[in-house]
């Protein structure tokens, strides 16, 4: 926004002063675009992150997922309604809940990553909320059920050479 009066320049300048205070200045200059900033910043942080390989394959096709919706445009322009838009048409072919909540909490691992480089000064998914995913009832096991699994796993057999050996591979 452009100042058009004294007074108006100097309120601009006071908020500045105050977010630089504050250490939450903005970024000067454009911002990257969505697929720029996976590509440059986030996806080389992730490599070195720690994470188990499965769970860097799931994160890495949710990127690509994003980045083909929403990869064009600048980090400081994504709104909710991009990320909805695509959370609702991902729904139409997934069929369930919690992919979309998984691909929601990679898009907030991306944005958050862009906030601490001060690309943004607010996540734009702060209000979008999570979908509803339903617990599945899971019948416990019984002392007979864990007394047969542990019979089962300490079992053992001869092998061709006469010696006792565990009767599955694993043990």
């Amino acid at each position: 926004m452009e100042a058009k009066t004294a007074c108006e320049a100097q309120e601009a300048f006071r908020r500045l002063l105050v977010e630089r205070d504050e250490n939450r200045l903005r970024h000067v200059g454009l911002a990257p675009t969505f697929s720029d900033d996976v590509d440059q910043s986030y996806l080389p942080r992730l490599d070195t992150s720690g994470k188990m390989p499965d769970t860097l394959k799931t994160e890495k096709g949710h990127l690509s997922r994003w980045k083909e919706a929403i990869g064009h445009l600048r980090l400081d322009r994504i709104r909710p309604h991009h990320v909805t838009g695509h959370l609702q048409r991902f729904k139409t072919k997934s069929r369930a809940n919690r992919p979309c909540n998984l691909a929601l909490v990679m898009l907030r691992h991306v944005l958050k990553s862009a906030r601490v480089d001060s690309y943004l000064a607010a996540l734009p998914v702060e209000g979008i909320p999570w979908q509803r995913v339903d617990k599945k009832a899971r019948r416990l096991y019984t002392r007979e059920d864990i007394a047969q699994f542990c019979t089962a796993a300490f079992k053992t057999r001869q092998n061709e050479k006469g010696e006792t050996v565990p009767a599955t591979k694993n043990a």
